[in-house]
């Protein structure tokens, strides 16, 4: 079987399962000690097919997500058999404390984390908003949280684990000024865009 651009995430799974290529930590015969698989942005968008092909993968996903009633919603719209692999972790990538609390939380409880997926992401709000440290909320959201979340997991992570942070050709549509990442108006050098 060949993939392409319009391969499912099931069947990059059922390609990668009859070829032998799946990670080493996976066994889709085992019934505990389950490889673990921690995902922001689980309950909507891409997201959604990633825990459910974890999931099937035979991994333990931890939805990690900001509204606990969405990625509710979500988990029990998944196959029953999938959903006694999913629990939620609540986590706010737009503030820091909520991201220390929830890794020292995930930590305490998951001990080993193989799989991280950063997928949450704000995108073009229609104003200027800011995170509980005042960052601009996409940089500190979408880069800084996720940049934060990562390396307070790294010390529990699996040697031959892997980190996927989803992006976008959206970077395309700005500029990075480095003398205001914080997106501040600033009449003489530029006005707040979402893009």
């Amino acid at each position: 079987y060949t993939l392409t651009k319009k391969s499912t995430s099931l069947d990059v799974l059922k390609t990668l399962n009859k070829t032998n290529r799946l990670a080493p930590y996976i066994n889709l015969n085992l019934n505990d000690n389950l490889p673990v698989a921690v995902v922001t942005g689980g309950s909507s968008g891409i997201g959604i097919p990633s825990i459910e092909t974890l999931a099937l993968a035979n991994m333990k996903v931890v939805l990690c997500a900001r509204n606990i009633e969405a990625a509710q919603e979500t988990v029990q719209s998944l196959p029953s058999t999938l959903q006694k692999n999913i629990r939620i972790q609540e986590i706010d990538l737009s503030d820091m404390s909520s991201i220390q609390a929830a890794t020292e939380e995930l930590i305490q409880k998951e001990k080993q984390i193989d799989v991280l997926l950063n997928n949450a992401g704000v995108m073009a709000p229609s104003k200027r908003e800011s995170t509980v440290q005042d960052l601009e909320l996409q940089f500190g959201t979408n880069h800084v949280g996720h940049h934060m979340f990562t390396r307070l997991l790294l010390p529990v992570f699996n040697d031959n684990g892997r980190i996927v942070t989803v992006a976008s050709s959206a970077h395309s549509f700005g500029q990075l000024d480095f003398r205001n990442l914080n997106y501040e108006n600033d009449k003489e050098t530029r006005n707040y865009s979402a893009w």
